[in-house]
């Protein structure tokens, strides 16, 4: 019960770290140029367009909200992937 209490807490931290790790990856696939203005911090407290929350928000969401936002994330990544084939 306190390690379930324990990660309930810790669980915000840990995935704001995940996102920043996945968000720097799909960054470094891109020019430059492309992302210099972007800003993470900005970016994870920005509401989402057509989501109605925001990266921050999503960090307390339930496991399975989660892993659908995780998955429209990673969606992004294999947009850019290819993209980058054409």
């Amino acid at each position: 019960m306190v390690e379930d209490a324990r990660e309930l807490c810790d669980r915000p931290v840990k995935r704001k770290t995940e996102v920043q790790h996945r968000v720097e990856e799909m960054l470094a696939k891109l020019p430059p140029e492309e992302t210099a203005s972007f800003m993470f911090e900005q970016w994870w407290a920005a509401e989402l367009p057509g989501r109605g929350y925001s990266p921050q928000d999503a960090t307390g969401f339930d496991e399975a909200k989660w892993q659908s936002f995780e998955h429209a994330l990673m969606n992004i990544t294999t947009q850019i992937r290819l993209s980058n084939w054409r």
